[in-house]
């Protein structure tokens, strides 16, 4: 450990600046759940969770080159894992919605047009390694099987909220509505939306289709039984919404 830190290989090996290391090491620390032992520092237990995530190496694998046993090894990620999970409420802040971001304020290509918005939304597909008889429900889009997950991130490139976990053939609508309807459920104030990859923007109740997205709106969380009628409303809210951004955007560009 001593050679890692005191080299310029830190950010090569564990994929983090020294700096950002020895921050992580000092708030896993303070949980209680990472501590130094008579053989192995809260920084040795940190660098191995680090090295086995950035690299894919088996516990086999790092027990051989840290001469620990294959359980010493399990449990000190394991421990490394949960504190990092206890500091999700401190990380994780999703926005309130009553200041306009900062990135939105300060930008006239932005603002006021989006001066609602609170950041965006997006899904990625993650590569996993499951059980021979589970793949196929991980094998989606990718030729190897994968997690689709869902984040938001604020416009300084914070991430807001994550929803991992789902296998790689769901669709992005049916993990949408699960975000939005589980018990710590992705949350939007009123009257505030979120940007979508596909050119839409969720808002509470709604997702504005700008392209091609009306399987999303048909497999939100609503009442099957709405009239159609009320459906063909929003509908039309949406496309209005829309509709109204767009036209504020030329009038300005026309003025320019």
């Amino acid at each position: 450990m001593t050679q890692l830190l005191e080299s310029e290989k830190c950010r090569d090996v564990i994929h983090m600046g020294l700096e950002a290391f020895r921050q992580l090491c000092q708030k896993l620390r303070g949980t209680g759940r990472v501590k130094d032992s008579t053989r192995s520092t809260v920084e040795e237990q940190v660098a191995k969770f680090l090295y086995i995530i950035g690299h894919n190496m088996k516990t086999r694998t790092m027990s051989f080159f840290f001469h620990r046993s294959g359980e010493t090894i399990s449990r000190h990620f394991h421990n490394v894992l949960h504190a990092i999970l206890s500091l999700e409420g401190d990380f994780f802040k999703q926005p309130s919605g009553e200041e306009v971001p900062y990135e939105i304020l300060n930008n006239s290509r932005f603002y006021p047009f989006f001066k609602d918005c609170i950041g965006a939304i997006n899904g990625t597909h993650s590569r996993v390694k499951v059980p021979r008889v589970d793949a196929p429900r991980f094998r989606g889009r990718k030729d190897h099987p994968t997690q689709n997950v869902l984040a938001a991130c604020g416009f300084d490139m914070k991430f807001t909220y994550v929803l991992s976990g789902w296998e790689g053939t769901a669709s992005d609508s049916r993990i949408l509505k699960d975000a939005l309807n589980r018990e710590y459920p992705l949350r939007i104030p009123e009257g505030k939306f979120y940007l979508g990859d596909a050119g839409f923007m969720l808002k509470p109740g709604i997702l504005t289709p700008y392209r091609g997205v009306r399987e999303l709106l048909q497999e939100r969380n609503i009442d099957r039984s709405q009239p159609i009628q009320q459906r063909d409303e929003e509908y039309r809210h949406a496309a209005l919404l829309q509709d109204n951004i767009a036209v504020e955007m030329w009038n300005v560009y026309q003025t320019l």
